[in-house]
């Protein structure tokens, strides 16, 4: 399971490679159950930070996030991996999961 980082603002997000690998295979403990076939993040070590108005930091493997990410692949990664786990009214909820269901 991803680890979480919950905060009156925001909230912190770790993702494992096995994590990203198992997501993208949809075979997760976590998320839709969905494949994401040609995944650009299965078997990289995920970061985001957000807060109620997006996203505000992020890392792949430990270095920027490349322009090669699939921006909607990392959208519904985050939102699998938060929507259990971020409660329904924290100010983050909209920006990081909810808009992505």
């Amino acid at each position: 399971m991803p680890r979480v980082q919950v905060f009156e603002h925001g909230v912190n997000l770790w993702v494992s490679a096995n994590e990203t690998e198992d997501w993208a295979a949809g075979r997760a403990n976590f998320g839709s159950g969905s494949r994401w076939q040609c995944s650009t993040l299965a078997g990289h070590r995920l970061f985001a930070q957000f807060d109620s108005n997006g996203v505000i930091d992020h890392a792949l493997d430990g270095k920027d996030v490349p322009d090669t990410v699939d921006g909607h692949e990392f959208n519904c990664l985050c939102a699998d991996a938060l929507k259990a786990r971020l409660p329904k009214d924290h100010p983050a909820r909209f920006v990081a999961v909810d808009q992505f269901l």
